[in-house]
């Protein structure tokens, strides 16, 4: 039995060879981009407000930002990669503090739905045996209506049709059915922060176990493998393992 997860499998798809270096023979090759950086500590500091206020608690929006600048500089190395010359570190700490303030200002005082989990650590047990990892940024409820919300804090954010076309989501959303039988309704959640949009997505029961096969037989695949061969796409110029791969030494 294996715990996959969304992005393991999205490394498979993404490139076989790079799936096995990364899984398989475990070659650590694991650095973090300033953007990705950026959005770890906004997505701590939310995680802290909603746990603060569903203890009965309250936050100023100055606690909020101080939490997230405790979060910043105890997180922060030197190792954190800033591509864009033109940006600086203190450019995407205030990225972040302006994004942790518009969503503060929306949403306060965040009685809007009850808290049932927060950065979840749960899996789904899969009908091959597998597991599948759920990490859920905040899980609510109204009433029987259950919502799988995900913070974005990418310029881009997320279009109703990548909402659509999204799996990650999905089987959080199957694990929620699963797990709370008392729930009507699930729905996905993206809350965009860089522009404050949200959208908000369905899918229906036979949607979500198709896309459950989908996985298993993305596994399925994973599993029977034996030629883990390279797949060069545009994500080539950003692979930690430049140097191990033959499409490079070619």
């Amino acid at each position: 039995m294996t715990d996959y997860s969304y992005s393991r499998l999205q490394v498979f798809q993404q490139c076989p060879f790079k799936y096995r270096l990364m899984y398989i023979d475990k070659i650590a090759r694991f650095t973090k981009g300033i953007e990705g950086f950026m959005g770890d500590m906004v997505h701590r500091t939310l995680r802290d407000l909603h746990a603060r206020v569903d203890e009965g608690g309250t936050m100023t929006v100055d606690e909020m930002l101080d939490i997230y600048r405790s979060h910043w500089n105890g997180g922060w190395s030197d190792d954190v990669v800033i591509v864009k010359k033109n940006r600086t570190a203190a450019d995407y700490l205030q990225s972040g503090a302006e994004m942790l303030i518009a969503y503060y200002d929306k949403y306060e005082p965040f009685d809007q739905m009850s808290i049932v989990g927060l950065e979840t650590d749960e899996r789904l047990q899969l009908p091959d045996g597998n597991r599948y990892y759920i990490k859920i940024d905040k899980l609510t409820r109204v009433d029987d209506t259950y919502y799988v919300c995900d913070y974005k804090t990418g310029a881009k954010g997320v279009t109703q049709t990548d909402a659509e076309a999204d799996s990650q989501l999905g089987m959080y959303s199957l694990w929620v059915l699963r797990t709370f039988p008392q729930a009507g309704k699930v729905l996905m959640r993206w809350y965009s922060l860089a522009d404050g949009r949200e959208v908000t997505c369905e899918k229906g029961v036979q949607a979500l176990q198709a896309l459950e096969a989908k996985v298993v037989r993305t596994i399925s695949a994973i599993e029977s493998c034996k030629n883990f061969s390279t797949r060069r796409t545009g994500l080539c110029s950003y692979c930690q393992y430049q140097d191990l791969c033959p499409e490079f030494k070619r």
